[in-house]
């Protein structure tokens, strides 16, 4: 009987460790703190490492080295009093390459000016269906996000249930909320906000630019080392779509987001092709990245 409860209780935690989709690494930095004892942050730390790592996300069954990847920088800017902060958060999640070890960026994002409260030991809940708190939302939020994304990258349209998920999270945070973070909100919170990411993605225009995210990943960087004229011929195909959704819809957060994540990787790639190539990544980055043009300069 011993033996039949160690073998089921390994069974159970091996299935629980399958079950996560998540595997996040979280950072709580507090260059500003006066008056809350440090060790708070430090539980902080944990607990919102595991909200990450210990939720059940989707229906989709993951083995260990199938979850996505994804780091958070959570740094507290201002401190209200013993319980109540101001924090930045720094999103980054990558997505491996396919027979390399190559790891891609999917997410880089910063979410500025988050206020929340948080209480020694306080627990994070999931508000996947409830609205608990801002910061159980907004950590529940970008989940789905990451998530979203990752599947996009996989398959056409592929995020879609998850962005349908956190559309319900953003849905669900009451105006006595969303009237004090207005990143929650279409007016007052800027154009590069959650409300604004959310909309970016679901909106039918933007169906080509995640269309190209899918070529970009899965016929592109999947494939180069196979044929890797053929990925960065898919590429740049890619690149031609989103520069057409910036056309008809200029300084679009997802295509800054799009830049932020790929810049660097596409500048590698394009050091080794031709020059007809290179011209033309110089021609169309400088149109979406007016900002980094510059960056760009190595193929002129």
């Amino acid at each position: 009987m011993k033996y039949v409860f160690v073998l089921f209780l390994s069974t159970l935690i091996a299935s629980n460790i399958v079950a996560q989709e998540l595997n996040v690494k979280v950072n709580v930095q507090t260059p500003k703190l006066k008056i809350t004892d440090p060790v708070i942050f430090e539980s902080f730390e944990r607990n919102v490492t595991n909200f990450f790592n210990q939720t059940k996300w989707t229906d989709e069954e993951f083995e260990p080295e199938e979850r996505i990847e994804a780091n958070m920088q959570i740094t507290i800017v201002d401190e209200l009093d013993s319980e109540n902060f101001v924090a930045d958060i720094w999103f980054t999640s990558i997505r491996p390459v396919y027979n390399s070890n190559y790891q891609t960026q999917m997410l880089n994002h910063i979410d500025k000016g988050i206020s929340f409260t948080y209480r020694a030991q306080q627990q994070i809940e999931n508000s996947k269906t409830t609205f608990v708190d801002n910061l159980s939302s907004i950590l529940t939020f970008y989940a789905y996000i990451i998530i979203a994304m990752d599947y996009d990258s996989f398959s056409p349209l592929g995020g879609d249930p998850y962005f349908r998920v956190a559309q319900n999270v953003l849905s669900d945070v009451p105006t006595t909320v969303s009237d004090g973070d207005k990143a929650w909100q279409a007016v007052g919170g800027g154009n590069r906000n959650r409300y604004w990411l959310l909309e970016n993605m679901m909106n039918p225009r933007s169906k080509d630019y995640r269309q190209a995210l899918y070529t970009y990943h899965r016929q592109a960087l999947d494939k180069m080392h196979t044929d890797s004229d053929a990925a960065k011929t898919n590429i740049i195909a890619s690149i031609e779509t989103i520069q057409q959704l910036e056309r008809t819809n200029p300084n679009s957060m997802i295509v800054q987001m799009f830049t932020d994540s790929k810049r660097g990787e596409i500048i590698e790639i394009f050091k080794e092709a031709t020059k007809e190539d290179q011209n033309e990544v110089f021609r169309l980055m400088s149109y979406i990245d007016p900002a980094r043009a510059s960056d760009y300069g190595i193929f002129k």
